[in-house]
């Protein structure tokens, strides 16, 4: 009878410490019990573009407008994460801050039109990169169509 293959306890794995200056990375909690995952808290897709002078400074400025708004309005993706080491209290919050930027980003993507209200919110809102949004045919070409969806921004914004 063939002996039965013991699991291997899995290690930590970090990468290379080059890997750890392009961003803030801090050590989490994993779901492995002793085991810990490194996550980069600083990656935003806007200073990306703008890093590589896709995007310019007022198109920027603009973007991260909308973005503010987004997450004041606390719409879209909510990703759960533990942190064992924090207790969150109960208590009173306030939903005028909250309704007031959802009625300020559904004016703003009224004004943009169908096709760029939803790559404003790809991109800006959610924080994906432009060329994974789904509606568009040649990823390169995506960058052009932000740039002119950034630009009814600074219109709307009048910045």
């Amino acid at each position: 009878m063939a002996k039965k293959k013991r699991r291997q306890p899995t290690t930590e794995d970090f990468g290379p410490a080059e890997r750890l200056t392009h961003g803030d990375y801090r050590n989490e909690p994993s779901m492995v019990a002793g085991v810990k995952r490194q996550r980069n808290h600083n990656v935003d897709v806007l200073t990306t573009y703008r890093r590589r002078d896709q995007i310019d400074p007022v198109q920027l400025q603009a973007a991260e407008m909308f973005q503010a708004a987004y997450k004041r309005g606390m719409i879209g993706e909510n990703y759960s994460s533990m942190d064992f080491d924090r207790i969150i209290g109960t208590g009173e919050v306030d939903d005028t801050a909250s309704v007031n930027a959802r009625q300020h980003v559904s004016k703003i993507l009224i004004e943009l039109g169908k096709p760029l209200d939803s790559l404003i919110i790809h991109v800006c809102g959610l924080g994906h990169p432009a060329s994974t949004w789904p509606l568009i045919r040649k990823p390169a070409s995506s960058m052009d169509i932000l740039r002119i969806a950034l630009d009814q921004m600074i219109n709307y914004y009048k910045i």
